[in-house]
């Protein structure tokens, strides 16, 4: 498994671990300026935030298929890729139909806020686990960096 460009040097840089609870945080912090969104002077630092959380989605997303691959013995790559894709989009449909309905009920607004707060603490899995020290893949299975 090759990494990408800007993430393996991120990752090589600081360690796989470290790159995405830090990476996790900061984009935290920039989710807190998307609910506020909006025509005003608050618009600029909202597209900042929006393009902060894409760059931490794109890393994050490199490094963790890196990890799971790394890990998984080949005869299972094709069931754990499957698994991990059936409840990703699992839970992006729920969480879609859940944001339309509080949308409805209490506003959009509010429900960017609770959404800005359920990703402000979202690193923290990442951080309280024994991955955050995980400095670079392991090298079981063939699998290379």
């Amino acid at each position: 498994m090759r990494w990408s460009g800007g993430a393996r040097w991120l990752g090589e840089r600081f360690g796989l671990g470290r790159m995405l609870w830090t990476t996790g945080a900061v984009a935290s912090f920039a989710g807190c300026f998307v609910p506020m969104l909006g025509s005003g002077s608050l618009l600029w630092p909202a597209a900042v935030a929006w393009a902060l959380i894409t760059a931490k989605t794109g890393i994050g997303n490199v490094l963790a298929v890196s990890l799971r691959q790394a890990v998984t013995p080949d005869h299972l790559m094709g069931r754990m890729n499957a698994t991990f894709r059936f409840l990703l989009t699992g839970a992006l449909a729920v969480a879609s139909v859940l944001a339309g309905v509080l949308g409805e009920l209490v506003g959009v607004r509010a429900v960017l806020w609770v959404s800005a707060g359920a990703f402000a603490v979202s690193w923290l899995v990442v951080f309280l686990s024994p991955l955050r020290f995980l400095r670079e893949l392991p090298a079981e299975h063939g699998n290379q960096l």
